[in-house]
């Protein structure tokens, strides 16, 4: 017996760049004049270099050395771990937030559509729904595309059978609101599926129907002979 498993899925959904531009296009955000401004990082302190200390003039024992560079990496390593931080949603551009909000709407949308796919498949889901990301302005993923696999593979054997499937599996692809290209590849395959074990169970009872007819007629024959016999012998 042959087992196939058929992806259903959703991966229409635009890149971030691509939806960062879109949207910046449809807010019409204008830039100040001021952009070389806007373009240093907001944690940037400007200090006046006149009130540091000339620490090269101090002369530090070897301990005293060893320590003052411990404290350096560890000061460099504490701030490479902030910058690696996600951005907080207020910090975030006018822009940035449109893009979230967008990429919210999307990761909602997805996990639906996915988890309808699997609901409506019962037993022939194969497999949880799997998706793929994009990381948005916030450092966070959200789902854009996603699949479930489906057995679509004919019951061996049992056109019935494979009817009852096939009809499963149709019923899982067009399950969510908006089937995609694919999930309506998948439910034209399984009713092809279905026309094709429907004739092979016609062509079936046919044949039944034939062997019973011929079954009849051999014995209404052997009747005939016992009765020639049994009143030859009486008359």
């Amino acid at each position: 017996m042959s087992s196939n498993a058929v992806n259903i899925s959703v991966s229409e959904f635009s890149p971030t760049s691509r939806i960062l531009e879109a949207t910046s296009t449809q807010l019409g955000t204008q830039r100040t004049e001021n952009s070389e401004q806007q373009r240093l990082p907001r944690n940037v302190k400007l200090e006046d270099d006149s009130s540091k200390k000339n620490d090269d003039s101090l002369e530090l024992s070897p301990p005293a050395k060893a320590k003052k560079s411990q404290q350096t990496q560890q000061k460099n390593s504490k701030d490479e771990s902030e910058k690696k931080k996600p951005t907080n949603n207020s910090e975030l551009s006018e822009d940035e937030q449109a893009v979230v909000d967008y990429l919210k709407k999307v990761d909602a949308k997805v996990r639906a559509h996915e988890q309808a796919h699997l609901l409506a498949a019962g037993g022939l889901g194969a497999s949880t729904p799997q998706f793929s990301y994009s990381t948005g302005p916030d450092g966070k993923q959200y789902a854009v595309g996603g699949n479930v696999n489906i057995d679509t593979s004919p019951v061996e054997d049992d056109p019935e059978a494979t009817i009852q499937k096939m009809q499963q599996v149709i019923a899982a692809a067009n399950a969510p609101a908006d089937p995609s290209a694919q999930d309506r590849s998948v439910a034209s395959s399984a009713a092809q599926s279905i026309n094709q074990a429907r004739s092979e169970l016609s062509k079936e009872n046919q044949e039944a129907e034939s062997e019973q007819a011929d079954s009849f007629t051999i014995s209404d024959g052997i009747l005939d002979l016992v009765k020639g016999n049994y009143l030859d012998i009486f008359i």
